[in-house]
């Protein structure tokens, strides 16, 4: 979250969200409370029977079965801004 758009430095909820097959989004339960302005490194991984998602020293693990899979980002309000994305190919 931009730390502009909230000086008092009111702590903000990231929460995770994903959707299967073009269904709904599920939320994962995973959530972080954070001071706006802070890099909060992540990271998502997919074996091919699970999707791993890891938020600040946290990790989550959820059964995902696709033979296409497709990684998007994206934030509700806009605020977040996405530094050295790197995605790769495990295949």
């Amino acid at each position: 979250m931009d730390a502009k758009k909230a000086p008092a430095g009111t702590p903000a909820v990231q929460m995770l969200g994903y959707s299967v097959n073009g269904k709904e989004d599920d939320i994962i339960p995973f959530s972080l409370l954070t001071k706006p302005g802070t890099i909060q490194p992540f990271s998502l991984t997919y074996d091919g029977k699970a999707v791993v998602v890891k938020l600040g020293g946290e990790a989550k693990q959820f059964p995902l079965r696709t033979k296409e899979p497709v990684v998007r980002l994206i934030c509700s309000t806009g605020e977040f801004l996405f530094t050295d994305l790197t995605i790769i190919s495990s295949r």
